[in-house]
C-alpha cells in the first residue's frame, strides 16, 4: 500500500474527541482462520517514554484474533477507556489492513472536535508498539495507541468565513460574526486533490485544484494555503460570472473572503477580461482593466491595456455611465458616446474662447488705428497704450483718464487736476484698485500737459 508520509494532520485522540470508520463497500472481508476469535483487547500503556501527540494511553481493541495476531481483513473498533477499565467511547472502526507489518483502517471517518463534525473518506494508520509500525494484539508487549492520516479520498467539513455585523452593540462596539461554508476535499484520479467550498458570500462556489505536493508540504487540512498557492482556483459568482486562476484575501483584517488576483474572468455577458485583477471593482460589477490585461467584448473586440484609462474620464463621470449599463460591452460603447460628446463640447468651448479672443484683438486693432489716425503715429501709439506723456494735449489724456475722477481748478492760463472727486461713491462699488492706479495730480497749460504726479 502506498503510504503518504503526512505528519502534519494528526488526530488527536481524546475522551472529548470520537473517530468512527465505516467500511468503504468496495473490500471484501478475509476468510477467517479456523481458530479465530473474536475478542476485546484492553490496553493500558502507563510507560510514558512512548506517549507523544496523536497516542492515546488507554483504550481497547475489538477484532478476530488468531495465533494471538489480529486478522487483516475483518472488521475492527478502536475504543477509548477509562483507567478502571471501563469501556467509553468509539475511537474508530472500520476494516483492519495490512501492509507488510504496517497496520491500517479504511472507511468512512466521522470526526467529532468538540461537537464539531467532519468526515473523510479514506486510511489512517494505526500502531501500538515501539517502532511505530505494528499493531500489537499482545497487551503485555503493547504500547501507547498511534493514529496518523495516511491517505484522504474525500473529506467533508465546513469552512469559516469572517464577516462585519452591519451595526454594533449597545456599546457602539461594532459586531464580527462567522458564517459556516460547506466544504469538500475529494482526491482526483492523478493522485492532486480538489478543494470545494460553497456559499462564499456572494461566491456560489470556489474550486482549488492542490497538487500533493502541496499537501505534503502543508499537511491535508490546510485548505488557506492549498487556495493560496494553487494557480488553478475557480470562482463561479451567484450572478453567473466565473473566474480561473490565483485569488487572494480581500484587505480586510477581520474577512477571509477570497477574490480574483491573476488569470481569466469571464463577465455573465460573456466579455472576458485576462491578466491581473485590480481591487477596485465599480458598483460591484465590473473590475477596473489593468495597463497589461486583455478585454473581450461580446462584438468581438478585443483591447489590451487600460481601455478605461483612454477615454479619461473622471470617477464621476465612470460612475454615470456604469450605473445604467448591464454589461462590459455597454459600458465601453457608453463610454466612446460619452467622450465623443464630451470632446464635441471641449471643442466647442476651445473654439468659443477662440472666437472670442479673435473679437478682442480685432477690436483692440481698431483702437489702435483709431487713435493713430486721431493723434499721429507717436501720440495715438501712446493714447492707445495708455501712457500718460508730458506734451500730451488736453484731449489725449481725456481719451486715457476719466476727467470726472478730478477736481479741476485754474489758475491764468494753467489748469490743475487733483485725483479724489468722487472716491467714496467709486469705492463702495469696488472701483478703488483701479484709482489708485491714476495720476493724483496733473498740470495742463495752454491745454498741453506740463507735470503729473502718480
Amino acid at each position: 500500500m502506498k503510504t503518504l508520509k503526512l505528519f502534519v494532520l494528526v488526530i488527536l485522540l481524546t475522551c472529548v474527541n470520537s473517530i468512527t470508520i465505516v467500511s468503504l463497500g468496495q473490500r471484501q472481508l478475509s476468510v477467517l482462520p479456523k481458530n479465530a476469535k473474536w475478542k476485546t483487547v484492553k490496553y493500558k500503556a502507563d510507560n510514558y517514554l512512548y506517549f507523544s501527540v496523536g497516542t492515546n494511553l488507554y483504550y481497547a481493541i475489538s477484532c478476530y484474533v488468531a495465533n494471538n495476531e489480529f486478522v487483516a481483513g475483518q472488521k475492527m473498533t478502536l475504543m477509548n477507556m477509562s483507567m478502571n477499565g471501563y469501556l467509553q467511547d468509539t475511537i474508530a472502526s472500520g476494516i483492519y489492513l495490512r501492509s507488510g507489518l504496517d497496520a491500517y483502517l479504511e472507511g468512512n471517518i466521522y470526526k467529532n472536535d468538540n461537537g464539531r463534525i467532519s468526515t473523510f473518506k479514506g486510511t489512517i494508520k494505526i500502531s501500538n508498539d515501539e517502532t511505530g509500525r505494528e499493531l500489537l494484539a499482545n497487551k503485555r508487549k503493547a504500547t501507547a495507541l498511534k493514529i496518523e492520516v495516511d491517505d484522504i479520498v474525500e473529506y467533508s467539513d465546513y469552512y469559516g468565513v469572517s464577516y462585519r455585523t452591519d451595526s454594533g452593540n449597545k456599546y457602539g462596539l461594532i459586531g464580527y460574526g462567522e458564517k459556516k461554508c460547506p466544504l469538500t476535499l475529494t482526491k482526483r484520479l492523478d493522485d492532486n486533490y480538489e478543494l470545494k467550498i460553497m456559499n462564499l458570500d456572494k461566491i456560489d462556489s470556489l474550486t482549488a485544484i492542490v497538487t500533493l505536493d502541496t499537501i505534503t508540504k502543508y499537511g491535508f487540512l490546510s485548505f488557506d494555503d492549498f487556495i493560496e498557492k494553487s494557480n488553478h482556483v475557480k470562482l463561479k459568482y451567484k450572478n453567473g460570472d466565473v473566474f480561473i486562476g490565483s485569488v487572494k484575501k480581500k484587505k480586510d483584517y477581520y474577512s477571509n473572503i477570497w477574490k480574483p488576483d491573476e488569470g481569466e474572468y469571464k463577465y455573465n455577458a460573456g466579455e472576458v477580461y485576462k491578466g491581473k485583477i485590480n481591487d477596485y471593482k465599480w458598483n460591484d460589477l465590473f473590475y477596473a482593466p489593468d495597463t497589461a490585461g486583455v478585454t473581450i467584448f461580446t462584438n468581438g473586440v478585443t483591447v489590451s491595456g487600460d481601455w478605461w484609462a483612454d477615454f479619461n474620464l473622471t470617477s464621476e463621470e465612470w460612475s454615470e455611465i456604469t450605473n445604467h449599463c448591464k454589461n462590459l460591452t455597454e459600458v465601453r460603447n457608453e463610454a466612446i458616446r460619452y467622450s465623443k460628446k464630451k470632446k464635441e463640447k471641449e471643442l466647442a468651448k476651445k473654439q468659443a474662447k477662440q472666437r472670442e479672443k479673435a473679437k478682442k484683438r480685432a477690436e483692440e486693432q481698431a483702437k489702435r488705428r483709431y487713435y493713430i489716425q486721431k493723434y499721429g503715429s507717436k501720440w495715438g501709439e501712446l493714447v492707445y497704450k495708455k501712457e500718460i506723456t508730458l506734451g500730451m494735449t488736453k484731449a489725449m489724456c481725456c481719451d486715457i483718464i476719466d476727467k470726472r475722477f478730478y477736481n479741476i481748478s485754474y489758475v491764468g492760463n494753467s489748469e490743475y487736476w487733483f485725483y479724489g472727486k468722487i472716491e467714496p461713491f467709486l469705492e463702495a462699488f469696488g472701483v478703488f484698485s483701479i484709482l489708485v492706479e491714476l495720476p493724483q495730480e496733473l498740470v495742463f497749460k495752454n491745454n498741453i500737459l506740463i507735470g503729473f504726479t502718480k
